[in-house]
This record gives C-alpha cells, sequence and structure tokens, in this order.
C-alpha cells in the first residue's frame, strides 16, 4: 500500500508551507504531491522548495507549477536541483497504479480522467486551483477514475491538505482524509 501526501496553492508560503508539511508528515507518508502554485506573486518558490526537501527526507516528490508559477522554467531548475519530480503534466506509476497530476481547471482534471495523460489512462488525477479539497468518481464506460483536490494550504478556510492510502488491488477502498491545517504562529 502507497500513502500520498497531497498539498497545493502554496502560494510561496513558508509558515503555512511547514504547517501544512507538519501535519503531512505526522502521517509518515511514502511520497509528497504538490498541486501547482508553488510561488506566486512576490513569493518565490524557494522557501517552499526547501521546506518540502526538509520534510521528505529522501523520499520521492512530484510536483506540476499553478497559475501563479510565473516562471516554469525556474521552477522545473529548483525541482530537478532538489531530485524532484517535475512536470506539466505530470504521470507518476506507483504499485501498478497509474495517477496524473495537474494543477489543473476543472477542464482540463476532466480532460485528463477521459483521456489520459500522455495517451496513458490514469486511476487517479491530482489536481489543485480551486483551493477547495474535493473526492469525485467518474466512469468512463468499464473505467473508472478517482479525482482528488486536497484544497489549499494557504487563501482557504480551511486550509486543508490530503492524505491517500492506496491499496492497489482495491480502488473502491480509496478515500482520501483531509486534514486541517493550522494557522501559523
Amino acid at each position: 500500500m502507497t500513502r500520498l501526501a497531497v498539498l497545493s496553492d502554496t502560494h510561496g508560503r513558508v509558515p503555512e508551507t511547514v504547517a501544512a508539511l507538519t501535519v503531512l508528515n505526522a502521517h509518515a507518508p511514502d511520497l509528497f504531491l504538490h498541486c501547482g502554485d508553488v510561488g506566486g506573486g512576490r513569493y518565490s518558490p524557494h522557501g517552499v522548495l526547501n521546506a518540502l526537501s526538509r520534510v521528505a527526507d529522501g523520499r520521492p516528490v512530484s510536483l506540476v507549477p499553478g497559475n501563479n508559477d510565473r516562471d516554469p522554467a525556474l521552477l522545473a531548475a529548483l525541482s530537478e536541483e532538489r531530485g524532484f519530480h517535475y512536470g506539466d503534466p505530470v504521470l507518476i506509476e506507483r504499485d501498478g497504479l497509474r495517477i496524473g497530476m495537474t494543477h489543473g481547471t476543472t477542464w482540463e482534471q476532466d480532460d485528463f480522467a477521459a483521456h489520459g495523460v500522455d495517451g496513458e489512462h490514469c486511476d487517479l488525477i491530482l489536481s489543485g486551483h480551486t483551493h477547495r479539497p474535493a473526492w469525485e468518481r467518474k466512469s468512463f464506460g468499464d473505467r473508472t477514475v478517482y479525482l482528488l483536490n486536497p484544497g489549499a494550504c494557504w487563501r482557504a478556510s480551511p486550509r486543508t491538505v490530503a492524505l491517500l492510502d492506496l491499496p492497489p488491488q482495491d480502488p473502491t477502498k480509496w478515500k482520501p482524509t483531509f486534514l486541517e491545517v493550522p494557522r501559523p504562529g
């Protein structure tokens, strides 16, 4: 079984990111997945990526850029320096499961659910952008895809992240746990 730690929309806010990662790390996830808007506005992604690197402590990290990540090439370079898996979108294969990740809008998430990522159908699509936690199951003929949005670490009420255990043989038992992130300070 794989335990995913999913966060999104940190918007370069280091204290909020540290609070979110502390909540997630308490549950011993196998990998960390950031669904975009790592930085934003006057906040660079550096501090968020540094915090993610410290907490991950060698566990895999994957991330995608968001609409507020103004320099995706810089984000890609910073991710590579830290050994993170970066893409737009990202396709992860874990325990025989295909996980697609995007920052996304509703249409993008639905498009990946219906058609896959890079031609590969996915079992799970992760996205951010809306700042609202969501879990949905969609059917496409004989194929089922699950959609997860963890919510946001900043500019949301409540601020949330998600944990998801993936028993590979039975997706019907997948159920995310949305965790509230305390306000720093």
